[in-house]
Formats: C-alpha cells, structure tokens, sequence
C-alpha cells in the first residue's frame, strides 16, 4: 500500500513538473510572438 502511494507520487510530481516546463516554454513563445507582431 505504501509503495503503491509513494509510486503515485512520483508520477504526480513528474507530471507536476512536466507541466510546468510546458507552460514556460509555452509563456516563452506568446512572449516571442507578441515582440515580433507589437
């Protein structure tokens, strides 16, 4: 029971990070692309 829990947590936290990475690099290119049109 504990290893299946702390096995869900792993996964939560990579998804966690995992999604984080995205909306930078995602925030990176609405920031390119409002330099270039503005």
């Amino acid at each position: 029971m504990l290893g299946r829990f702390s096995a869900f947590l792993a996964v939560l936290v990579k998804l966690e990070l995992f999604g984080r990475v995205q909306f930078i690099t995602f925030g990176d290119v609405v920031k390119c692309v409002a330099n270039r049109t503005f």
